[in-house]
């Protein structure tokens, strides 16, 4: 694994770069409670000064992926460096709904009043 200070903002958030908003949302949640002051997890790894620069780091990838714009541009500068294939990128597509019950005709048969 990468020293913090060399990962990027998904390697930082432990997403991949195709993660949605939410998923993005969820990950800096539960990785901020990880390195925060109140956290014993980190508490005997850090000090007091490389939680606070986690943080930041933290922050600045979560303001950065989240808005679509700025995540944009940041793909972009990754595949220009060659730490990303062009098409790992979030591609905001609607996903279509999973039918929780796969109902067919053939269920309803059952039904039809006998004659």
């Amino acid at each position: 694994m990468k020293p913090y200070r060399e990962q990027n903002y998904y390697e930082l958030l432990e997403i991949l770069p195709d993660a949605s908003p939410l998923e993005i949302r969820r990950a800096y949640k539960i990785i901020f409670e990880l390195y925060e002051d109140e956290s014993i997890v980190s508490y005997s790894f850090f000090s007091k000064e490389e939680r606070q620069e986690i943080l930041s780091l933290l922050e600045k990838a979560y303001l950065a992926l989240i808005d679509l714009e700025s995540r944009a541009q940041y793909d972009r500068r990754l595949i220009e460096l060659g730490l990303m294939d062009k098409g790992m990128q979030y591609s905001n597509k609607m996903k279509e709904p999973i039918p929780i019950y796969d109902f067919k005709k053939i269920h309803f048969d059952m039904f039809e009043p006998a004659r």
